[in-house]
């Protein structure tokens, strides 16, 4: 096959032989090695040393929410088999996510609590504002039973392994975002814009209205945080994989698809292994694998680079300085942006750190040849008014392909819920778990991606 040279007899690398290799370590590919794991086959996991050694709330979810009986986190966790006592972890956040605008402050506490802030900041009569929160909780409920449904995977022999291709919904059911809510004045038009951007994990495309409700939905719902853990849901899964015993390996430099008996493989410089197994799982994006590999791509590499990526900024701060009530997740709007309409935003998220310090992590997306470190320098030195001069800015890893920075567009025929397939590759075996089909779900899209995912994969091995 173009792009998977047969490895030549001459070379003295050693093979080494696993049923899964899962390239990079974003969160649906940590998730899907323990749901491979868990199904009995043996995985090697390969990340960017660099990447893997980043602090870790660079790479951790924004928002969480439904980790009880009904939520699609807490039936995540028990799908993937996490201990009890792992899954007691998950506490309340003391504060609910705020968006911050120059003349508001909304915190969005269930529907009952944001109709009353709506009303409250004035952008909505309070009929109006509960009518509306009332209608999206329904609809944010009537998704997640969607999504948690059977039918979401394929894993039938007459199409490729992975997600349905069908519309996984009931055409006659009301589903997708109230009428009213699509309706709304421009004040709450702006804030659902802002939070659909910093919730979600996709590009400047619309997404369905389906996914949108989910998405804005989710705001609503109460949010959690790992307590005990210093590395939060990640370190957690990643303490998970080696009780499976996933192998992990951290690595640099380029890499050369392989092909070894028929099988997909990888060969490293550094290394004088080379990797290979039954199936070859790709987590990360096609626009950063484009720069990951050494010699001609192959067909499903060969696409166009997405346009947008997120790009974050790191402080340390006292958390003596901190504003009071602040919360530790925030939607900030740029005043600008609301008099041109475009909701541009920037999302903070706060993190415990040592010795009284807070770790500040602020990030926005934006099209990948433009800088946006002065907004996320300025959004979040208006957030800390006492704080400027203790205010310390952290250096960020030098990311390359192991990088879920590039964000995928939802092209009007895909996405949730429509969703594509797994496989791109039938020989050699490859599938990816790129993240266009959910990205417009956020959080909840990277742990349906890798749960299901992982599952489905494991079926097709077995």
């Amino acid at each position: 096959m173009r792009g998977f040279p047969a490895l030549e007899k001459s070379q003295s690398h050693r093979v080494r032989r696993w049923d899964a290799l899962v390239l990079g370590g974003a969160l649906p590919g940590l998730i899907a090695s323990i749901a491979l794991a868990r199904r009995g086959c043996r995985v090697l996991m390969l990340e960017d040393s660099r990447t893997a050694r980043s602090y870790a709330g660079l790479r951790e979810p924004f928002h969480l929410c439904g980790a009880g009986a009904e939520g699609i986190l807490g039936a995540a966790l028990r799908g993937l088999g996490l201990p009890l006592i792992d899954q007691r972890r998950f506490r309340t956040t003391p504060e609910p996510l705020q968006v911050v605008t120059p003349e508001a402050r909304i915190r969005l506490d269930a529907a009952a609590g944001a109709a009353a802030e709506l009303a409250r900041w004035g952008l909505a009569s309070a009929e109006l504002a509960q009518t509306l929160m009332e209608s999206l909780e329904t609809a944010a409920r009537l998704e997640r039973e969607a999504l948690l449904g059977p039918e979401i995977v394929q894993t039938g022999r007459r199409r490729a392994f992975g997600w349905a291709r069908g519309r996984a919904t009931d055409p006659k059911s009301q589903r997708g975002v109230p009428e009213a809510l699509e309706r709304a004045a421009p004040p709450v038009q702006q804030l659902c814009a802002a939070l659909l951007g910093a919730l979600g994990n996709h590009g400047a495309a619309e997404a369905s209205s389906e996914a949108r409700a989910r998405l804005l939905g989710s705001a609503l719902e109460t949010a959690v945080r790992v307590v005990g853990e210093e590395d939060g849901l990640r370190g957690m899964l990643q303490r998970r994989a080696e009780g499976l015993h996933v192998d992990r390996r951290l690595i640099e430099g380029p890499l050369r698809l392989v092909s070894v008996a028929g099988q997909p493989g990888l060969d490293s410089p550094v290394s004088e292994e080379v990797w290979t197994g039954r199936a070859l799982v790709l987590n990360a994006s096609r626009s950063a694998l484009q720069d990951a590999f050494e010699g001609e791509l192959p067909h499903f590499l060969q696409a166009d680079p997405g346009r947008d990526r997120r790009q974050l900024a790191h402080f340390r701060a006292p958390q003596e300085r901190l504003p009071e009530g602040m919360g530790d997740r925030l939607v900030v709007l740029h005043p600008a942006s609301l008099a041109s309409g475009d909701s541009k935003w920037v999302r903070v998220r706060v993190f415990p750190g040592t010795r009284g310090m807070s770790e500040i992590v602020a990030s926005t997306d934006a099209a990948a040849d433009v800088d946006r470190s002065e907004l996320l320098d300025n959004s979040v030195r208006a957030l800390l008014p006492f704080c400027h001069d203790w205010l310390e800015a952290q250096p960020l890893p030098r990311t390359s392909w192991d990088s879920d920075l590039w964000l995928p567009e939802t092209k009007s025929n895909a996405g949730w819920p429509r969703v594509g397939a797994l496989r791109v590759s039938n020989r050699p075996s490859v599938y990816s778990l790129e993240r266009g089909s959910l990205a417009a779900l956020g959080s909840e899209g990277d742990l349906l991606l890798g749960w299901r995912g992982g599952d489905a994969i494991a079926a097709a091995l077995s």
